[in-house]
């Protein structure tokens, strides 16, 4: 359950908000596929990413 959890935080804080909600709606499972995409542009984790390379 924990691994699923982690799994949804990671999905949204790449910005994928539609996979969240269908994450939700089907118990989080998707979430441990959706964790290994590429985040949005605009997203949290993209721009920490960008951050850290930047420097």
């Amino acid at each position: 359950m924990g691994l699923v959890l982690v799994a949804g935080a990671v999905t949204a804080a790449k910005g994928r908000w539609g996979w969240v909600l269908l994450g939700l709606l089907t118990g989080g499972f998707l979430w441990l596929l959706t964790a290994f995409l590429a985040p949005s542009a605009d997203s949290f984790w993209a721009r920490r990413v960008r951050g850290a390379a930047s420097t």
